[in-house]
């Protein structure tokens, strides 16, 4: 799986960003620490090497759990810190060092779970703040949830052709739920 989603990144969405000018065709100078756009995306392309190719070529910046993490970090390491998971205010302890994964260098990010648990993420975005970068990653889970409730509950990974439908807005709909219960 790892290799299709990192196909499908840069041979259909990468063009099709740059084809919409969302993201320019030549990336900027090497000099130039600020990315074009970030991805955050769970361990499904994971490859140290990929995440660099995309920086160097691209200067598309990722967000990712780490995969494989042995080490522990101290506890005392961790600082409390404010951030925003989907326009909530969340408190977590965080800490935040340089790694280097397969030669290629990366800020990693971990969280310290009540539990003890090291919830370990890593980005090659040089700018944004360790804050957002958790806030973002820790946000992915409403997308998860979502594509895993249109799986479960409604066949979305069945469908046939995608389109666009005008709805009668004063259609009533039954909860499925509901019907199951009362009928």
């Amino acid at each position: 799986m790892t290799e299709k989603l990192q196909v499908a990144i840069e041979d259909y969405i990468i063009p099709q960003l740059q084809q919409t000018l969302l993201l320019k065709a030549e990336p900027p100078a090497k000099d130039d620490q600020t990315p074009q756009c970030t991805f955050v995306f769970d361990r499904e392309a994971y490859e140290p090497a990929f995440f660099n190719r995309l920086w160097e070529n691209y200067r598309i910046a990722i967000i990712t759990y780490r995969k494989n993490v042995k080490d522990i970090w101290e506890e005392n390491d961790f600082e409390t810190i404010d951030t925003t998971v989907l326009s909530q205010n969340v408190t977590m302890r965080l800490c935040e060092k340089e790694t280097v994964l397969d030669s290629h260098t990366f800020r990693e990010i971990r969280r310290l779970n009540p539990g003890g648990h090291q919830t370990a993420i890593i980005t090659t975005n040089p700018v944004l703040q360790t804050a957002a970068i958790a806030g973002r990653m820790f946000a992915r889970w409403s997308q998860e949830n979502f594509f895993r409730y249109m799986i479960q509950d409604y066949d979305f990974d069945k469908m046939l052709q995608f389109g666009i439908e005008v709805i009668d807005p004063k259609k009533k709909v039954v909860n499925p739920q509901y019907r199951k219960v009362n009928c």
